[in-house]
């Protein structure tokens, strides 16, 4: 599968199975994503995920007595079992290091249910979303993981076969079945939707995601290169001399290529049983010379 995104976005790679902002506030997350908007439980998964990343040991319950409030309270809150109050997020966002405008604007989320307010809590949720569903390499392996013959839904085992963690693939989930790309039937089957493609991040953000997104595709390659065996992968690279003119339709070429091995991975008489990533880079190894320069 194509990332989602790629429609709107054509520096996009490409997620194969093998047989297969708008800104709601000056204060950012370290990976870019705006830190006010709608939805306070998101923001507290997005925090949560990022001080994982830092240290792998770091569990609810530190994340919990960071917060001042008992663990079972906290996850209850992750996980959406439990409703946040005004004051729980008062609480909260102090403990967080939010300044007065942002922990309000989380309060009001909550304290306003007119129809014009929630449709812009709506926008808000979907435009952070859009960012890190369009960031986060994991998003489009779990839609892939839903084609698998042997797909469980369930979290812990997305996480498991993903290798993140329980709570990223809880957030994840969420994601993307606000953002409509997946679908979850009465009969508990999971099946992915690519129907919802509407782009509504402002362009600088969606450019970002890309990159971060991209930057993530190359750190994976590179474990890849050292942990699977050879037999399971194809790490190969050409240096090329190119007219500059060119480099246009060796686009499209690449272009056409991914498209053609999609296909072929995805032919209706194929069971996959693996999620691949395709990463394609070409990129100048000289210097471009300005015009002034000689």
């Amino acid at each position: 599968m194509q990332h989602f995104a790629a429609k709107l976005l054509q520096e996009s790679g490409s997620s194969l199975y093998v047989a297969g902002m708008q800104s709601f506030g000056s204060k950012q997350l370290d990976d870019g994503i705006p830190s006010s908007s709608a939805d306070f439980r998101s923001y507290l998964q997005i925090e949560f995920v990022g001080r994982c990343r830092k240290n792998p040991k770091y569990s609810i319950r530190a994340f919990a007595r960071s917060l001042g409030v008992h663990s079972g309270t906290l996850s209850a809150i992750l996980s959406g079992k439990r409703k946040l109050s005004e004051s729980m997020v008062q609480l909260l966002g102090k403990k967080l290091g939010l300044s007065p405008s942002e922990i309000d604007q989380f309060r009001l989320a909550i304290r306003h249910t007119d129809e014009n307010h929630q449709i812009q809590i709506t926008f808000h949720q979907l435009s952070q979303d859009s960012f890190v569903s369009i960031s986060e390499w994991y998003h489009d392996a779990i839609l892939e993981l839903t084609r698998l013959p042997g797909f469980l839904p369930e979290s812990k085992w997305i996480a498991g076969r993903l290798s993140i963690s329980v709570v990223e693939a809880n957030a994840a989930l969420e994601r993307l079945k606000r953002l409509g790309l997946l679908k979850i039937q009465d009969i508990g089957t999971w099946t992915a939707s690519y129907e919802n493609d509407t782009n509504i991040l402002d362009p600088d953000f969606s450019s970002v995601a890309m990159r971060k997104y991209q930057k993530q595709v190359l750190e994976l390659s590179t474990i890849a290169l050292e942990e699977v065996p050879k037999t399971l992968r194809d790490h190969t690279s050409t240096t090329l001399a190119i007219r500059k003119a060119d480099i246009h339709e060796i686009k499209q070429k690449i272009k056409k290529f991914r498209y053609e091995l999609a296909s072929y991975c995805q032919r209706p008489d194929v069971d996959p049983d693996e999620v691949y990533q395709l990463s394609v880079s070409f990129f100048p190894l000289t210097r471009h010379k300005k015009e002034n320069e000689k």
